[in-house]
């Protein structure tokens, strides 16, 4: 009696197992035929997909990548250059009569969320022939990472105007980079140059391990399972959307406690005073810009655990680059108008990088300041 129950126990657990074996199978089989709405996040044998390691800057957009990338709420090509700019292909001179505008900043200015020609550097460069905008923007960076750009590959480019895109967490990731390290010594800035220069460096191969430990296993499915790929993205919205009605949207961005928050704040200054200062000596003229986060645009957006101190990048860089004669766009007022104005929204719902709007209506207004401050042509005829 109890042996025919077991067995009977047995035979209905395997033929639930093989007909969600069977199912699973069948439904893999044909999302593989039939959706096209699968992406490579991760591209196999590199990682991210669209950025490798870099020696000195940690990590560096791979020259001439082109990958599909997206969230639930997006899909895009990201399309390098031969520099590995999200740009058209660059000469080294350029065009009599042109305005050329090097752009520094992270996945914000790199355009995360929109296609190639899409983002604000692309925007304003359509907007006027006469203006050329080389879009040297790499996901993740920060102010550190960014004056190496400039010194190792923008300079060369001899740029008339380097924009120097600035987010709140540049404050954060400069201060907490331990690979590409920047400190400030009795006022001065100094640059601890990595040694080894190698993905073997104790500070680069301890976050990767970091990272290959939490989340090697889940990408590595997600990396072959159209399937896994479909549910997750699902999944990910119908939390999001949770989260959303329950008033718990999150940041998890690594932040800097009360005591790091003077000494971080006083390296950020010292890396934007010396980005303008090589792009001055250059013959470039610097405009820091200032980037605002979607709850300081759109007050309808609740994000749980952003530290309200990190959102006051404006009253601190202002007065700072006003002293140090180093003209700011400040896109916040400007996009709070437009939001008001049209209620479009102008960021991504959970993503938070900028959408097609966001990037077109800072593309306007970034213009618009330069014209204001003389530094690009007047309005085309």
């Amino acid at each position: 009696m109890n042996g025919s129950l077991l067995g009977r126990t047995a035979l209905a657990v395997l033929t639930v197992t093989l007909s969600l074996v069977v199912t699973s199978l069948g439904l893999e089989i044909g999302l593989r035929l039939f959706w096209d709405g699968y992406y490579f996040k991760l591209h196999r044998n590199i990682p991210r997909g669209h950025v490798d390691f870099h020696p000195t800057r940690g990590s560096a957009n791979i020259p001439n990548a082109s990958v599909e990338y997206g969230d639930p709420e997006f899909r895009t090509l990201l399309v390098h250059n031969s520099l590995g700019f999200r740009n058209r292909e660059v000469k080294p001179e350029k065009a009599p009569g042109t305005t050329r505008i090097l752009t520094l900043g992270d996945s914000m200015t790199y355009g995360i969320g929109v296609e190639n020609d899409e983002t604000f550097s692309a925007r304003i460069e359509q907007s006027d022939p006469r203006i050329e905008v080389i879009n040297a923007g790499v996901s993740g960076y920060h102010s550190g990472q960014e004056l190496l750009l400039l010194e190792e590959q923008g300079l060369s480019l001899a740029p008339d105007i380097v924009l120097i895109a600035y987010f709140w967490n540049d404050l954060v990731d400069a201060y907490r980079d331990e690979y590409t390290r920047f400190t400030v010594e009795n006022g001065s800035l100094h640059f601890d140059a990595p040694s080894p220069p190698t993905r073997e460096h104790p500070a680069f191969s301890a976050g990767r391990e970091r990272r290959r430990n939490v989340e090697w296993d889940y990408k590595r499915l997600r990396g072959r399972s159209y399937l896994y790929r479909f549910l997750s993205d699902r999944l990910k919205i119908l939390r999001y959307m949770l989260r959303e009605r329950l008033g718990t949207l999150e940041d998890r961005n690594k932040y800097v406690t009360a005591a790091e928050f003077e000494p971080a704040w006083e390296l950020s200054f010292a890396l934007v005073l010396e980005i303008a200062n090589v792009a001055h000596a250059a013959g470039a003229q610097p405009v820091l810009v200032i980037l605002p986060d979607q709850v300081q645009v759109e007050p309808d957006v609740d994000v749980v655990g952003i530290d309200d101190s990190l959102l006051t990048v404006q009253e601190r860089l202002l007065p700072f680059a006003r002293a140090h004669g180093i003209p700011v766009i400040d896109l916040k007022p400007g996009l709070r108008e437009i939001r008001a104005h049209n209620g479009v929204s102008l960021y991504h719902r959970y993503d938070r990088h900028w959408n097609v709007h966001g990037h077109r209506e800072a593309a306007g207004l970034i213009l618009s300041e330069l014209r204001a401050m003389g530094l690009v042509p007047s309005r085309a005829s």
